[in-house]
């Protein structure tokens, strides 16, 4: 049977009436559009200011379709039509907000697909950022320049795995990240002004990350702060994995941006999301070993225990305590509290993180680690048809994100098993 798209639905859809229309000639693509300047006295009320809303809906609307969570990607050519606006009879009328917003979606359904450019990405999301700082709309600079920081991410090179290139590589990597953050304030204004083609992409992303927590905070958007936060502990952290140099500084980075983070979500409305997020920066702060856990544990009590009765969060929540109980040295409490975590996690439809969950019991009951992590594979093994690639919430490859660490595990006992068999047969050997 054929598969057919919802979007490619979608898409047709829009170029039948794209076709249709009197003056195609009108329409105008992403490259056209986010290459202008408008002035900012124009109204939000012009025909070509109602039809960038439109498509910016459009795009906004397929980046958040589950169907996009697939392996399978759309078409160049459907993507084109997503992206082109018709009826744009002079982009100089329209409003510069509503051009912002346009640019910001076009370069994120670009970063995202399959068939898109993270060159065009990065260039449409930097117009989004200028266009936004310039009309002083922060909420749309600070998605503008998230969106900048997660496609710059992609950019930075990745250092060869031997030898000086890997040190080489590292060492720039952390050059440019601290040239970053010694900017402080001003950074919006700083990477607003950028030549994009003459940074290094570690600077960027940084910058972007940057400005990205600076302006939410300003507009009150706590989540994306903290979102912003976090992916920038853990590009330090991953800095911090491949050097051993300059640890001082990465650790103090972390440091920072953890706990900033959890103040941001202080601010955030109980929620899922809250936890989740929590959850995520408590797990770096200590396994960069860049913030005591008694100070993450306080940082974490602001989180009230009952804010949520979903078996998912509830599951989370306990994940947290248990990794708090660990890094403390308490594992009768760590050990309890994976428990609780497995037991609500269980109660879920699709138990995905069941896998996490028993790799933390693991670290909490040594004694049994090899069955623990064993059963953590069987269950990631069984539940990866339904894993996307990519986690929802930051863009990250799941598999760097957690999937990892449970077949490095997995690994692990087998090793140390084989190992102790190659041991036993060379004893009984030297004894016969």
């Amino acid at each position: 049977m054929e598969i057919v798209r919802p979007w490619s639905i979608y898409a047709a859809g829009f170029l039948t009436l794209w076709a249709s229309s009197s003056d195609p000639a009108q329409a105008a693509s992403a490259s056209e559009l986010c290459s202008q300047q408008p002035s900012l006295e124009n109204s939000l009320g012009s025909q070509s200011t109602v039809e960038l809303q439109t498509a910016t809906r459009r795009i906004e609307e397929a980046l958040s379709r589950d169907q996009r969570q697939t392996d399978q990607s759309e078409s160049a050519g459907d993507l084109e039509v997503l992206l082109t606006v018709p009826q744009v009879t002079d982009v100089q009328s329209a409003d510069v907000v509503a051009l912002a917003s346009y640019c910001a979606a076009a370069g994120e359904i670009l970063r995202t697909d399959r068939q898109g450019s993270d060159f065009r990405a990065q260039a449409y999301l930097h117009a989004a950022l200028r266009l936004a700082e310039r009309a002083a709309s922060y909420e749309t600079a600070s998605l503008a320049a998230y969106r900048l920081g997660l496609v710059s991410i992609n950019f930075a090179t990745i250092p060869a795995t031997r030898g000086n290139k890997q040190r080489s590589g590292t060492r720039s990597a952390i050059v440019q990240t601290k040239q970053a953050t010694a900017i402080g304030t001003g950074v919006c204004a700083r990477l607003s002004g950028l030549d994009l083609s003459s940074n290094a992409p570690d600077f960027i992303s940084t910058l972007a990350l940057k400005c990205a927590t600076e302006r939410a905070s300003l507009t009150g958007d706590h989540q994306r702060a903290a979102l912003a936060q976090l992916r920038l502990s853990r590009m330090a952290w991953s800095l911090l994995g491949r050097t051993d140099q300059d640890t001082i500084y990465l650790r103090e980075l972390i440091a920072e941006e953890v706990i900033g983070g959890l103040k941001s979500l202080s601010l955030l409305d109980a929620g899922p999301l809250r936890v989740e997020l929590t959850r995520r920066l408590i797990d770096v702060g200590i396994d960069a070993q860049a913030v005591p856990a008694e100070r993450l544990a306080e940082l974490f009590s602001t989180l009230p225990p009952s804010i949520e009765q979903r078996p998912a969060s509830r599951a989370r929540y306990a994940a947290i305590r248990s990794k708090l109980a660990h890094a403390i040295g308490d594992l009768g409490s760590a050990r309890h509290h994976a428990n609780l975590a497995i037991f609500h996690e269980s109660q879920r439809v699709q138990p995905l993180a069941l896998a996490q969950w028993y790799l933390l019991l693991a670290k909490a009951e040594p004694a049994k680690r090899k069955m623990h992590v064993l059963q953590a594979y069987s269950l990631l093994d069984a539940a990866r048809p339904a894993i996307a690639a990519q986690d929802p919430l930051t863009g990250e490859s799941n598999f760097t994100l957690w999937m990892r660490d449970i077949f490095r595990e997995a690994v692990d006992v087998t090793l140390i098993d084989a190992q102790l068999d190659d041991t036993q047969w060379c004893c009984q050997s030297k004894c016969t």
